[in-house]
């Protein structure tokens, strides 16, 4: 193997061909590769050189790869392959053809409400499977939500992810900025309904293109932000889909999460509820329209419900 920097083109353990680099996070690189046997395309996430001397890396890395190893869930990215010989570390997971949540949000804008929430149904989905299967993402932002361009959710990037009944990251600061929970900042343990508190400010980017929280570290001024947010940003003509929609954000944002939803499948059917209320029955085919009607994948569906789009 060689250096992750120079990895365009080459060959992996006689197994992938790299692509090209689609990914860059706090530990490793992502790229687009080639599974050659297979002949199919795959994402392989490389631990970064400069960090294969630091045994906590080592171990967080480990975790993530033996995590993902037992993960199977049709809103969860797919686990295919690994390898962990220090220095040479990788994961090799299913290649997700669309776009993580922020890139989507840049290229198509504020996200329709309707849409927003149908994105948040599925992830919610694969939320509900960790958590059934006592782990906690812990770092639950809007990049590490992926859309494909056939309209699935999927949820990605487990390097952070607990158990919590054993471990917590209690007296550590960590996750994305923008994209903390209160237990976050205050350094509490992490627990499931920190995922719901941070999937509820995916929904909000989503569908405003800005966080309500600020994108500092400091955590006087989250705190702040976090018990003095406004939904005032949340603009929907629909009096009824906005006051149901505002009212499962203040459920999930509540500061202390005592009053937050007790599980994600509770979250997951307060959001379908307000998408079928409209009459969208299946949330990965209004997901679908609207890639369709940005031009964003070939595909051709025709919706036979209301329409997807609010004033």
């Amino acid at each position: 193997m060689v250096a992750t920097s120079t990895l365009n083109d080459q060959i992996i353990n006689q197994k992938y061909k790299i692509q090209k680099l689609i990914g860059v996070g706090g530990l490793g690189r992502v790229y687009k590769a080639t599974d050659i046997k297979r002949e199919k395309p795959v994402a392989i996430k490389f631990l970064n050189e400069g960090l294969v001397s630091n045994q906590a890396v080592l171990g967080t890395f480990h975790r993530e790869l033996l995590l993902t190893s037992k993960l199977h869930h049709k809103n969860i990215v797919g686990y295919k392959d690994s390898h962990f010989n220090p220095p040479h570390c990788y994961i090799v997971s299913d290649y997700v053809d669309g776009w993580n949540g922020s890139q989507f949000s840049s290229r198509v804008g504020q996200v329709p409400p309707l849409v927003a929430l149908a994105i948040c149904v599925d992830l919610l989905q694969g939320v509900d499977y960790l958590h059934l299967h006592d782990i906690v993402h812990s770092d639950i932002s809007i990049a590490n939500v992926m859309i494909g361009r056939n309209g699935r959710v999927f949820l990605t990037d487990f390097g952070f992810s607990v158990d919590p009944s054993v471990e917590s990251y209690m007296e550590q600061t960590f996750g994305t900025p923008g994209f903390y929970s209160p237990e976050h900042i205050t350094r509490a343990k992490i627990i499931p309904s920190s995922d719901l508190y941070c999937v509820a400010l995916v929904l909000w980017s989503l569908i405003t293109g800005e966080t309500p929280l600020s994108f500092t570290k400091n955590p006087k001024k989250i705190k702040e932000a976090m018990k003095n947010i406004s939904f005032h940003k949340i603009k929907i003509a629909d009096r009824t889909v906005r006051n149901a929609l505002i009212k499962v954000l203040k459920k999930a944002l509540c500061y202390h999460s005592f009053f937050r939803y007790k599980s994600a499948k509770h979250m997951s059917y307060d959001c379908y509820r307000i998408i079928n209320r409209v009459g969208l029955s299946y949330p990965r085919a209004g997901i679908l329209q609207f890639l369709i009607d940005q031009k964003l994948t070939t595909q051709k569906f025709a919706l036979p419900q209301q329409s997807i789009y609010l004033e």
